[in-house]
């Protein structure tokens, strides 16, 4: 198998399309750093929201103490919160290696996760293919 890779003499309007996609895809890659930053700010909104209503018209003076608890309990653990709580129990785990800490899981699998992001930003339409005038893109050819 052949490295798919190589230099190709392009017509201006070709070196135009792939700057122009180039700079589209760096602007994604800017502008994705956005994204996990206004996820956060919209849980931590909606969190606020829903401990403030779920706390509202409570008193705390008695612990629920029924025989129906326990089934309860069983029963959110096979719920999609159940699953949200083991899956944040096992991300907070540290990684070590040799005795040394390198971070915690949500660390390595955000990062893994960026890291194949910009991966695939970067390869995106950077495959030899026909150039169309007219619409400015490519179509790939097959070998």
């Amino acid at each position: 198998m052949a490295w798919p890779y190589h230099f190709l003499d392009l017509t201006e309007a070709e070196k135009l399309a792939r700057r122009q996609a180039l700079d589209r895809y760096a602007s994604y890659a800017q502008l994705s750093v956005l994204v996990p930053l206004g996820a956060l700010f919209v849980y931590r909104i909606v969190q606020s929201g829903l401990s403030r209503q779920h706390s509202a018209g409570k008193s705390y003076d008695v612990i629920p103490n029924s025989p129906d608890l326990r089934a309860q309990r069983q029963a959110s653990s096979n719920s999609w919160t159940g699953l949200l709580r083991r899956a944040k129990w096992w991300l907070g785990e540290e990684v070590v290696l040799s005795g040394t800490i390198l971070g915690h899981r949500d660390q390595w699998v955000g990062g893994s996760l960026w890291a194949l992001w910009l991966l695939l930003l970067c390869v995106l339409e950077t495959n030899q293919g026909e150039f169309d005038q007219h619409t400015h893109t490519y179509t790939t050819t097959p070998n």
